[in-house]
């Protein structure tokens, strides 16, 4: 009989390892209720929030959500006397730092095995606020700790992760009845995530993932030339849904061409990398070699501040109608706005709640529309740099790393704010200011 690998695997070793976590799950759980029980007079006599923070994620800085809202976030805390560091696991253990994505399959085993280590890594620094990012299988984590030494935890989810795998069979969405069981608070980075989690969470405070403004700022002020408009997007185009995001870019940008009858006034450059990267140079070479479309790889974080100031006008598109897309935080257009560029946008999604149509840019529900917010940034250059300038108006007044970190500082060391009142109409536990239009809010800090 021949010996079949796959039925191996999938129906013996598979099991044996779901078998084998299960085991070292009871056996963590064992240990850490002795240690809650030997800890606990010392925990009762404590009554005050932690003060030291700890953004927790099992992700690493090779990627925006643990970048921006662990690394930033506690570099921006730190300046504003916030005892606060990271752990990230991708960061922390070399098994896991794969590039760009560990796309390796991680054992069940190995999930426990990292979450043990883990656990007794940070014992020794006592009770802390944890704040965990994108909540997986590290949760076990933040839920001991809070457990044997009484840390407060607190969620961040900024992303649609609630399909995501924690333990097999297990997803993030069966989870959040339990996580809101010992972490109340759950900050969240769109309208969307908020409204879904709301049946969860009693308290679930609206924290885009804004940027630095001091890092994005504007560049040198053109003068007035011949030189194309300049058009950008920057991106990974890593799933199908980002494929057609992109050609509907490209394509608007074709229909704008064709419907001025020229095509050098204006230059669209597509920026990322990913899975479906090739495919969409494929097209440009097949379908749109007579336009000025430019394909350019991948751009570290860091040199991405510089190369925005070159630029004259931001492309954000999101045109699957998908809970994915509903959900993201618009990091992007917060990007551009802090280099004072106008941007170019679809409706669908967060983007209606930031981009002030005919202020700030443009918003468009079909091809057309897009391409008409592509014309009139080519044709009215005064207009364009206005809206810019209002972009960054914006930015200064709230939508920033700092405000946002004000904001995240008041939540993580202050229950009262936190956890006493139902936060989920609330944009922020700062003052929400009323904007020029109702299409949008501005959070700005009261400290």
């Amino acid at each position: 009989m021949k010996f079949n690998k796959d039925f191996w695997k999938r129906k013996v070793l598979f099991r044996l390892d779901e078998l084998v976590a299960l085991v070292l799950i009871l056996g963590l759980c064992l240990i850490s209720l002795i240690l809650a029980v030997v800890l606990w007079p010392w925990r009762w006599s404590r009554n005050t929030p932690p003060p030291r923070v700890l953004l927790f994620s099992f992700e690493g800085v090779k990627v925006a959500p643990a970048r921006v809202r662990c690394y930033h976030f506690a570099e921006v805390l730190q300046k504003h006397g916030v005892d606060a560091s990271v752990f990230a696991y991708w960061d922390e253990y070399s098994r896991l730092a794969h590039f760009p994505f560990p796309f390796r399959r991680i054992w069940e085993t190995e999930k426990v095995l990292l979450d043990a280590v883990t656990l007794f890594r940070l014992l020794p620094r006592g009770p802390m606020t944890i704040m965990e990012q994108r909540p997986n299988y590290d949760f076990l984590v933040p839920l001991l700790l809070r457990f044997i030494n009484g840390s407060r935890v607190v969620m961040d989810i900024d992303d649609w992760i609630l399909s995501y795998k924690v333990f097999h069979p297990i997803e993030v969405r069966h989870m959040l009845s339990f996580f809101s069981w010992y972490s109340p608070t759950c900050i969240v980075s769109s309208h969307r995530l908020r409204t879904r989690l709301s049946r969860h969470f009693p308290h679930l405070p609206l924290l885009p993932t804004y940027v630095d403004h001091h890092r994005f700022t504007p560049g040198p002020h053109k003068d007035a030339d011949d030189s194309p408009v300049v058009f950008s997007w920057v991106g990974t185009i890593f799933q199908d849904f980002t494929y057609d995001n992109v050609m509907f870019m490209i394509e608007s940008f074709a229909l704008a061409c064709d419907t001025m009858g020229q095509r050098d006034a204006a230059r669209l450059e597509i920026v990322g990398g990913g899975d479906f990267y090739n495919r969409v140079k494929e097209q440009i070479g097949q379908r749109f070699a007579d336009y000025p479309v430019a394909l350019q790889p991948w751009m570290a974080p860091d040199d991405m501040p510089a190369y925005l100031q070159g630029i004259d006008v931001g492309l954000y598109c999101l045109v699957e109608p998908s809970l994915f897309h509903e959900s993201k935080s618009p990091t992007k257009i917060f990007e551009y706005y802090a280099c004072a560029k106008p941007v170019v946008s679809t409706r669908f999604g967060e983007a209606s709640h930031f981009v002030e149509h005919g202020k700030t840019g443009f918003l468009a529900d079909d091809r057309e529309g897009y391409a008409q917010g592509i014309i009139t940034m080519i044709r009215d250059r005064d207009r364009r740099e206005s809206m810019g300038r209002e972009a960054r108006a914006r930015v200064d007044s709230g939508w920033n790393m700092i405000d946002a970190c004000l904001t995240l500082k008041g939540i993580l060391l202050s229950p009262a704010v936190s956890e006493t009142a139902d936060t989920r109409g609330m944009t922020c536990p700062a003052a929400v200011a009323a904007a020029s239009s109702e299409t949008f809010n501005t959070v700005k800090r009261r400290s």
